[in-house]
C-alpha cells in the first residue's frame, strides 16, 4: 500500500540523494 505522505517523502529523499550524488 502506498500512502501519499510516504510517496512524497520517498520522492523528496530520492531528490536529496540524487543531488548529493550529483
Amino acid at each position: 500500500r502506498l500512502d501519499p505522505s510516504y510517496a512524497r517523502s520517498s520522492v523528496r529523499n530520492l531528490s536529496l540523494v540524487s543531488a548529493h550524488t550529483a
